[in-house]
């Protein structure tokens, strides 16, 4: 078999399940790279010069990529900002699957924007009758293609797929939290900082690890300051994805704060693979596929800094049962959501989807996924 996937740029979210895939496939495995990494990106420690045998930048060798794309037995099209590439695969009506995370992540209201519904219908909806599925990465991707009445009876959980580093559980600081992403305002990186000061008023003993950088930063540390917590925070700055992990490793519990336009948020993944337990808003995309409340994670429904706040000091009150949670949210990463099941699944989908079915596992990765409608 032939398989293509085509997308922006490779990152470390996807090379586990391609390493996978060039392992079960072969040269019949490439990930078509449309466009060089974001700048931004690099500066949060992302790997640009990633060099492996599947890889091919399409904006260095444009004939090569479209001979692939046009020579597959099947294509995984994602967000390559190439609607010309995607059309062509789409209309050769060879075993085409497409990609996405929410649509609407600025609000459902814009479902109604008669211009918005012109380009959905070319992007998406003249294909509902077609046997095109649709990987959903993040919970509430179902919901906006339901609402646009696009892949009806095609539609599949997909995510992004982190590194796992197995082996025994790192030693946990009994003592550390941590909160990891880019600060601005969407992930609401000052939940984290105003809960430091709620549980030291409380009485908890602690270190809360800021990982990463932004716009927000030196309001955050004014803030921390302004609170009497700054001696409780530790502002890391940016780091590598690496060194976000052997901080993560070291913490009990992981702060994911995000709100829906979160389409996913692969920390998430990193922190159960580390052992933390999650505690996370229902409204990231990855938090209501991978975590189930008080079994491998904790999870707050409102998206407001009050339940946020209450959950967290539930959560930490009970150290034994964040513990276990944290263990059985390592289980689930090794277990149920990583690449190499991510990749030995979508073979199978794609040989099914080349013979003309769609195949649709019991659960999780590529079972069909549930129109979950936002909060």
């Amino acid at each position: 078999m032939k398989l293509v996937f085509l997308s922006n740029f490779i990152n470390h979210h996807q090379i586990p399940m391609c390493e996978r895939l060039f392992e079960l496939l072969g040269d019949g495995f490439h990930f078509l790279q449309s466009m060089p990494m974001e700048s931004e990106r690099i500066e949060m420690g992302w790997n640009r010069d990633v060099d492996r045998p599947w890889l091919v930048r399409l904006y260095e060798d444009e004939s090569r990529g479209t001979e692939l794309i046009d020579g597959a037995d099947a294509v995984l099209l994602g967000w390559s900002e190439r609607p010309d590439l995607d059309k062509r695969r789409l209309m050769s009506r060879k075993a085409t699957m497409r990609m996405s995370e929410p649509v609407y992540k600025n609000g459902r209201w814009r479902f109604i924007s008669p211009r918005g519904l012109i380009h959905k219908y070319d992007e998406h909806i003249r294909y509902r009758n077609e046997p095109v599925p649709m990987l959903c990465a993040g919970a509430y991707a179902a919901y906006d293609f339901s609402l646009m009445r696009a892949y009806p009876g095609k539609l599949f959980k997909w995510g992004y797929f982190p590194p796992l580093r197995g082996g025994a559980p790192a030693k946990k600081k009994e003592t550390s939290l941590v909160w990891a992403g880019r600060f601005i305002d969407w992930k609401h990186p000052d939940f984290a900082v105003r809960a430091a000061a709620s549980l030291m008023k409380k009485g908890f003993s602690f270190t809360l690890f800021m990982v990463g950088g932004g716009p927000m930063e030196a309001g955050l540390k004014g803030l921390a300051a302004d609170l009497g917590v700054a001696d409780k925070i530790e502002f890391t700055g940016y780091r590598t994805p690496d060194e976000t992990r052997d901080i993560m490793d070291k913490c009990v519990a992981l702060l994911m704060t995000s709100d829906l336009m979160e389409g996913w948020g692969a920390v998430v993944n990193e922190g159960m693979d580390s052992g933390c337990c999650v505690v996370g808003s229902y409204e990231a995309g990855s938090v209501p596929f991978l975590i189930r409340d008080k079994e491998n994670g904790r999870v707050y429904r409102r998206g407001s800094y009050t339940e946020f706040e209450r959950v967290l000091t539930e959560t930490l009150s009970d150290p034994e049962g964040m513990r276990k949670m944290g263990e059985a949210a390592r289980e689930t990463v090794s277990a149920e959501w990583n690449g190499r099941i991510a990749a030995d699944r979508l073979c199978e989908f794609s040989s099914a989807l080349i013979s003309g079915e769609i195949k649709a596992f019991e659960k999780g990765i590529l079972s069909r996924a549930e129109a979950i409608r936002p909060e």
